[in-house]
């Protein structure tokens, strides 16, 4: 019986052990089955090493690390016809630690051999292999190539269509002599150009323009239309652009903008142009202005300055002869304003630099009249009214864009700081009457008789009641800000970003007021208000956040976050009466109090 329950157990202890070892087995299995079926993608890039360019027809072989070809293919192409064109190749492959020699060749170039490992799976969708910037062959090596008789036929397209990419071709229209790029956008089929220079294309606006493939004063699309001469321009693109952070990263997290491209002529890839403007009219009417551009395929200067009375604050009306409303102003407005850009990029265009500043003064001046009659059953009333403003601004701004870029870190720095000061000279004068003033003379000569006479001393009116304002405003405020942006590419697949963003501004006015009310009867008393207003305004913000990415196959994206943030603001405005300041009246506004505002008066 001892002997039978030894077996017994023996047994048992043999089939757990056997029952273990295939359970063990099933799941190596099962996790072998589930490595072959997953993969991840190996993702290269081939450009010319001197131009960075695109390599079109390039084929690609993957091989392992003892030189056994694993696969090949040929280059694909993404973004063709944009500046943003490029040749890639995408092989998958197993997700598991490996070596790799990928070997890029081109009939016109020499083999590039790029080395390729992967270390960290984990969540990693994929992997980015190094650059193949190839190098030309020498003329000399080429093999002799002899070309047959061929007959060419040259047609002008002026549209195409590449995926979705408008690609319009700037020989096609027929421009004339000395036009500049407004004038090609205008006769674009589809495209409409706004007096305020925003761009529609099929009804879509235009978020901005690109120059060759870089930005150009963004924001302001007349620096580049008005100014950029039609005959260098070779092909005008319209195109989603993908922003620099999705790009880097591999998929959009930010919403892409539409954008116009223009691309210069070869020729004109590097160079200087420049052209200058000016015109006189009557009443000593003038308008001008200069721009300069030294520009090559990585670098751009630009200077631009100009001035005019013509009450525009844009150099030119739109297509059919309008202005814009908000270039129209009341009164006489003069000015003046001068800027200029510098761009510069690394060959391997992974840092870039953009500086912008502009300076604007602007002078103001507006005088209005009018005169009414109102009738009344006791009696018509009658009302004359003038108006004097004096407005000068002086304006100054400067940003800084910097990006630097490698195959696993994104860092973009916007720095800005500006500056504005207003200052506001103001003259009102209004009275009413019960008999028409008009024998007197002018508004300008009733109103005078009429701050200048007591109403019962004037044989030939009599004014009911009558009030004036005169006031001087100054005003001057200044902003700077910083926002710097770091994205990197984890080990195991995911990304993290962080982020600080922060400005500081302040604000000053001062605003004084002599306000006068007087009626002609006696029984009512004379309101006199001498009033200072104070503004003053001081404002900070910072935020620093940290943002972490989960990046898991099937591009799923899983994001945490967190924000911290200070807002510090301070406002006062109190308000003052100076009646009890004597001599008030023949400080800062003696000039205004003792002098007609119609006597060559400031």
């Amino acid at each position: 019986m001892e002997g039978l329950l030894k077996a017994i157990w023996v047994w048992g202890l043999l089939l757990g052990l056997s029952s273990g070892a295939v359970a063990q087995a099933r799941q190596e299995v099962a996790k072998e089955d589930t490595v072959k079926s997953r993969a991840i993608a190996l993702w290269g890039h081939v450009k010319d090493g001197f131009t960075y360019a695109a390599l079109h027809g390039t084929f690609v072989t993957l091989m392992c690390e003892d030189s056994t070809v694993v696969d090949t293919m040929h280059v694909q192409c993404l973004d063709p016809g944009t500046p943003q064109e490029d040749t890639y190749y995408r092989f998958n492959v197993p997700p598991r630690r490996a070596r790799y020699i990928i070997k890029a060749e081109h009939p016109d170039y020499y083999p590039e051999y790029v080395d390729c490992t992967v270390r960290y799976v984990a969540r990693n969708s994929y992997v980015d292999a190094r650059h193949h910037e190839m190098r030309r062959r020498q003329r000399s090596s080429f093999a002799d190539r002899s070309l047959g008789e061929v007959v060419v036929k040259a047609t002008k397209i002026r549209v195409a269509y590449r995926g979705d990419t408008v690609v319009y071709n700037a020989d096609a229209f027929n421009l004339s002599e000395g036009a500049m790029l407004n004038e090609l956008v205008r006769q674009l089929p589809g495209a409409e150009l706004k007096p305020n220079g925003e761009i529609y294309v099929n009804g879509r606006k235009v978020d901005y323009l690109t120059l060759n493939g870089t930005d150009f004063f963004k924001g302001d699309n007349r620096k580049m239309i008005d100014n950029l001469p039609a005959f260098t321009v070779q092909q005008v693109k319209v195109y989603d652009k993908t922003t620099d952070r999705s790009e880097f990263l591999g998929y959009d997290t930010e919403k892409k903008a539409y954008v116009m491209d223009v691309s210069l002529k070869r020729e004109y890839n590097t160079g200087c142009m420049a052209n200058v403007a000016a015109g006189g009219g009557t009443d000593s009417r003038y308008a001008g202005r200069a721009f300069g551009l030294r520009y090559s395929d990585r670098s751009r200067v630009t200077l631009f300055g100009g001035m005019n009375n013509t009450n525009a604050r844009y150099g030119r009306p739109g297509e059919n002869g309008e202005w814009p409303e908000e270039s129209l102003t009341n009164g006489e407005f003069v000015t003046r304003q001068a800027g200029g850009e510098f761009f510069w990029q690394n060959k391997a265009r992974g840092i870039e630099d953009k500086l912008t500043a502009n300076a604007e003064w602007s002078d103001q001046f507006v005088n209005q009249k009018s005169a009414t009659e109102a009738y009344l059953p006791q009696g018509n009333r009658y009302t004359r009214s003038s108006s004097l403003q004096d407005v000068d601004y002086m304006g100054v701004n400067a940003n800084n864009w910097l990006t630097w870029k490698t195959k696993d870190h994104l860092l973009t720095v916007h720095s800005y700081v500006g500056y504005d000061r207003t200052d506001t000279h103001g003259y009102a004068r209004d009275a009413a009457f019960d008999a028409d003033p008009s024998a007197v003379g002018g508004i300008d000569e009733v109103l005078d008789s009429a701050f200048l006479l007591p109403s019962s001393e004037s044989a030939r009116m009599r004014w009911l009641n009558r009030s004036s304002t005169r006031s001087l405003f100054e005003e001057w405020k200044y902003n700077v800000g910083h926002d710097m942006m770091w994205d990197a590419k984890l080990p195991w697949g995911d990304n993290l970003r962080l982020r600080f963003t922060g400005s500081l501004s302040r604000m000053e006015n001062d605003r004084f007021e002599h306000y006068l009310l007087d009626y002609a009867s006696s029984e009512s008393e004379a309101d006199r208000r001498n009033r200072y207003d104070r503004g003053r305004r001081r404002n900070y913000y910072y935020r620093p956040s940290a943002e972490y990415t989960f990046n898991f196959p099937n591009d799923w994206h899983f994001l945490t976050y967190y924000i911290y943030k200070q807002d510090y603001r301070s406002d006062s405005s109190p308000r003052y009466r100076l009646d009890s300041l004597a001599g008030w009246e023949v400080g800062r506004f003696g000039i205004w109090a003792n002098c007609l505002p119609h006597a060559n008066c400031p």
